[in-house]
């Protein structure tokens, strides 16, 4: 019975065998079919801890990254599981030589997943400084910090802002 119960809890044994399964999934065929795509998702989830995926997937069936249009990223739950939408300017800057500051964005909305913002009535700054932590945590903490300070001037910026620096020099 114990060896069902740690199955279950460690889906995923290897990050090898975590990208296996993702890369396989006919959802993320897109991502798997280009090579500088799959390079690019395949170093991401190289700072993504394996004990963190297991959680991720401990509380969801699977979670689905899937290209559209507009700009950047969202997340959001369906029926199935949570869904991150990948919009063309973040596929570009994925495909690049340096897509760090990609990451750090696929990692903000891993963040929305990981503390299922979706499913929760939560203050929307709120949640947004909880995924920009989530990918400081991560080790993204430069290129959070370059993508709010290349957005338009405003109070939401300027908030998540100082809730970096605090939990940086904190």
């Amino acid at each position: 019975m114990l060896s069902l119960f740690q199955k279950y809890r460690y889906r995923f044994k290897t990050k090898g065998d975590f990208l296996s399964s993702f890369f396989s999934n006919p959802k993320h065929e897109w991502i798997a079919s280009d090579r500088y795509l799959k390079s690019s998702f395949d170093e991401f989830f190289s700072f993504v801890p394996l004990k963190v995926i297991n959680e991720l997937y401990q509380k969801h069936s699977d979670i689905w990254f899937v290209k559209s249009n507009g700009k950047f990223s969202c997340t959001f739950s369906s029926e199935i599981c949570p869904v991150v939408i990948v919009f063309p300017d973040l596929v570009k800057e994925l495909s690049s030589f340096n897509p760090r500051g990609a990451h750090a964005v696929l990692a903000h909305e891993l963040g929305h997943v990981f503390f299922e913002h979706s499913k929760k009535m939560i203050d929307p700054m709120q949640a947004q400084v909880e995924a920009d932590e989530f990918a400081v945590d991560l080790g993204f903490e430069i290129e959070i910090e370059d993508f709010l300070n290349s957005r338009p001037e405003s109070v939401e910026k300027r908030v998540r802002l100082t809730y970096l620096t605090s939990k940086v020099l904190g």
